[in-house]
């Protein structure tokens, strides 16, 4: 699911910054070994939890947007779950091309 919000994420520090938000808003505080850029040096995608379900993907040709995607969404429940509480806590709403 493709959002987008007022923000600008063409930085590394804002990519990082909203990975750490969705990271602990999916497994909690606790946990020092997510997010991680599973390639090195690419911040324009990451894993966000322990079990490499939930993803984060930026679009370099489109600062305001990013992309969360669920190994296992059926139907977009879980993605549409965080996508609800997204638009309260970051005011993130669904991405609509044109």
């Amino acid at each position: 699911m493709i959002l987008t919000n007022n923000n600008d994420y063409s930085t590394s520090e804002a990519r990082r910054a909203l990975a750490a938000l969705l990271s602990a808003t999916i497994e909690g505080e606790g946990s020092s070994e997510v997010p991680y850029m599973p390639n090195d040096g690419d911040d324009g995608f990451w894993v966000l939890d322990l079990g490499n379900d939930w993803r984060l993907k930026f679009h370099e040709d489109k600062p305001s947007c990013f992309e969360i995607t669920y190994r296992y969404n059926r139907g977009h429940d879980q993605e549409s779950a965080l996508a609800g509480w997204l638009a309260c806590r970051i005011k993130a709403r669904v991405y609509q091309p044109g």
